[in-house]
């Protein structure tokens, strides 16, 4: 909740008259390299799940809002199809802190400038499998973001990844009858 280049202060006390003396130091951890948009991690499809993380996402200015209508910190990732179908975005080994519910993660097409929704989900908690129909040739952004409950969302670890449906082939017969009939 923290606003980056805002004044905070902290008040350091001793505890039943106690005396010390204390340091502090103003440090950060350094945000994901997928945090934002315009460098989102490829995913390749139908490959091993991919650790992920949320922890020291930043928000920017332009950052698209998630499911429950917010901006917050989030990450990145993209993916293209090479073929039509049903496509599944795993979300799985999640581990949070904070008082959120998870992750709330966001599947669109387009670009950073603007982007259509496909499909959202929000408080994934524990393994899930986002489906939809995917459009080969098409890229798919996934933004990740802590959920919102309770005022302030958590940083969550998880696993990512995206798999593609091999498509369902058959064989159709066809057998052709002579017809004496007129018509």
């Amino acid at each position: 909740g923290l606003v980056p280049g805002s004044t905070v202060w902290i008040r350091v006390w001793d505890y039943n008259g106690g005396t010390g003396t204390y340091t502090t130091t103003a440090t950060g951890g350094t945000p994901p390299a997928n945090d934002n948009c315009a460098s989102p991690q490829n995913l390749t499809v139908n490959a091993a799940p991919v650790p992920g993380t949320d922890y020291c996402a930043t928000v920017e200015v332009a950052d698209w809002q998630d499911c429950e209508s917010n901006t917050e910190g989030n990450i990145w990732y993209s993916f293209t199809l090479a073929g039509s179908g049903q496509t599944t975005v795993n979300i799985t080994n999640i581990s949070c802190f904070g008082s959120g519910n998870g992750v709330d993660v966001t599947i669109m097409t387009g670009n950073c400038a603007a982007f259509t929704n496909v499909i959202c989900q929000q408080a994934i908690s524990s393994n899930s499998a986002i489906n939809f129909t995917g459009v080969s040739g098409t890229t798919y952004y996934v933004m990740i973001d802590g959920d919102n409950a309770g005022g302030a969302n958590s940083l969550c670890d998880f696993d990512i990844d995206v798999d593609l449906a091999a498509p369902v082939c058959g064989t159709v017969n066809y057998h052709a009858e002579e017809n004496f009939s007129p018509y």
